[in-house]
């Protein structure tokens, strides 16, 4: 038992960092993520009655502002 624990291990860490440095390679720039926005923010505007109403938009983006400052640091402008 002790010998097959002692492989196990190496094995388990090697496969675990294998794993991490996949999912690293494959993770999205701050770019990518701020294109992706920007496209989805496009395509809503296309698809969707966006409301023009300067005191709801100033109501939703007092809320927006107080989310984001709650959360901390971020690498992301946010516009709402």
């Amino acid at each position: 038992m002790a010998a097959f624990r002692n492989d196990y291990v190496p094995r388990s860490l090697a496969c675990a960092l294998l794993a991490f440095a996949l999912a690293a390679c494959a993770a999205p720039t701050i770019e990518d993520e701020e294109e992706l926005g920007r496209r989805a923010a496009t395509q809503v505007r296309q698809h969707v009655l966006v409301l023009h109403d300067d005191v709801v938009h100033e109501y939703i983006d007092t809320i927006g502002q107080r989310l984001v400052q709650a959360a901390g640091p971020q690498p992301y402008e946010y516009t709402f």
